[in-house]
């Protein structure tokens, strides 16, 4: 029940981006101290910001991150090398989700030539590269257009996932990774769309640059425990190994030659 609840809050939140919690209690059916508790969990993860009985949106616009053409020259050649690998890493026959990030794009542009794929994502940059390809069944769920990152968002968009009962990996990219915290995201509509493909994924792989290692965003999309393969360059510690592995994680550190940026 809680669950039902807190999904239908987050996607009142989605929708109407502001919401004072008197009516939240109202059109939950709930108490306005059940409301309080909920958005006080929702304020802790970094997804709303409470304000005078009300609770509001906090929005990927609010962090001033770089548009989506700044962030896909930044640390080009790294993305392209943690890409192939990536890339190498997906069996053939399989159902794969790709996100919205500048990393994934170029793990799809790995993808072109390949067969026997069934690819599945929010990015429309994506869907145009990846969708040309005859041997490829690619699908892009619906909903609205983040006009910053050209990705499907919102409730239309987890929605179309439920054409599809399973996914086999989904490649993620992130604002943000630390060992403590796991992925996280500037977007509360993006970390809700994660959270919800991730309850259809059997392997995550995470793929991150060594800038997004102990950075910090609002939102937690997952804990390091969910992620099956980390692919970055980043080198990490010792210690940080060892807690990876304890989670679970299998980490691909990328070795980045010295290829030009092209």
């Amino acid at each position: 029940m809680k669950n039902d609840r807190q999904n239908r809050l987050r996607q009142l939140l989605m929708t109407e981006k502001k919401v004072k919690g008197i009516d939240l209690a109202r059109r939950l059916g709930v108490s306005i101290a059940t409301v309080r508790r909920d958005l006080t969990e929702l304020a802790r993860e970094g997804l709303i910001r409470r304000k005078y009985g009300t609770a509001e949106l906090v929005t990927s616009r609010e962090s001033n991150i770089p548009a989506w053409e700044g962030r896909s020259i930044a640390c080009f050649a790294e993305k392209r090398q943690l890409a192939r690998r990536t890339a190498e890493l997906i069996p053939e026959h399989c159902t794969v989700f790709l996100d919205g990030g500048t990393t994934v794009y170029e793990v799809a542009r790995c993808l072109t030539g390949r067969k026997d794929l069934t690819i599945i994502t929010c990015a429309l940059r994506v869907a145009e590269l990846l969708g040309m390809q005859d041997d490829l069944q690619v699908y892009c769920i619906g909903g609205r257009v983040k006009p910053d990152l050209l990705a499907t968002t919102g409730m239309l968009a987890t929605e179309g996932l439920d054409m599809f009962p399973q996914i086999d990996i989904s490649v993620f990219s992130t604002d943000a990774f630390s060992v403590e915290r796991g992925l996280m995201e500037y977007s509360m509509e993006v970390t809700l769309l994660k959270r919800n493909i991730l309850q259809k994924t059997d392997r995550l792989f995470a793929v991150l640059d060594h800038r997004k290692f102990n950075a910090s965003a609002s939102a937690s999309t997952c804990g390091c425990e969910r992620v099956d393969t980390l692919i970055t360059d980043a080198v990490i510690p010792e210690e940080g190994k060892r807690l990876l592995t304890e989670k679970g994680v299998t980490l691909e550190t990328v070795l980045i030659s010295d290829e030009k940026n092209k």
